[in-house]
């Protein structure tokens, strides 16, 4: 979550349930929190009694699919609600464990991901690899040669690999 904060529409009581306009964003200490304010009449004297609720009625479901203000989806795992509530508002401050954008999932062990393709810089470091490797010329000068492209598979878990390719993109200049 680069920006922050998530405006979108929530299903906080479920899928089949209407959605509610909500703010998922991201609190100074890390933590993840969608807030969502419905709007209600009440009296006075009403207002107290919802705290009074059966547990049921206030719940929110551990997984919460929303869309955001691009309708594209939005999973939250791990929620859990705390109620507040005034007598033109109820407002439920949601924790959530974990985010993910852009998927749209029923559970947390559910596979959706098949394979990604990530441009990590300097890895080759963390690998113990070289960009360049330093030959030794027949007129005895030095010059230098990118070394042969090798992969590295490795088993993650049973039917999970990570392939580690070495890329060189074309030659670019600076001043």
């Amino acid at each position: 979550m680069e920006d922050c904060k998530i405006e979108g529409r929530w299903w906080i009581h479920g899928a089949d349930a209407r959605a509610e306009f909500g703010t998922l964003s991201r609190e100074n200490d890390g933590r993840l929190l969608l807030v969502v304010k419905i709007p209600q009449g009440l009296s006075v004297d009403e207002t107290p009694l919802q705290f009074f609720e059966t547990p049921g009625e206030s719940s929110v479901p551990r997984v919460i699919i929303g869309r955001d203000a691009n309708d594209k989806p939005v999973t939250l795992f791990g929620c859990y609600a705390l109620r507040g509530s005034s007598t033109g508002m109820r407002t439920y401050n949601i924790n959530v464990l974990a985010a993910v954008q852009g998927l749209e999932f029923e559970s947390w062990s559910q596979r959706c991901i098949h394979a990604i393709n990530l441009d990590v810089d300097f890895l080759h470091e963390w690998l113990g690899g070289k960009i360049l490797d330093t030959v030794k010329m027949p007129d005895g000068g030095s010059a230098f040669r990118i070394p042969r492209e090798s992969e590295l598979l490795i088993d993650v878990s049973s039917g999970v690999q990570l392939r580690i390719v070495r890329w060189i993109g074309g030659p670019s200049s600076s001043q």
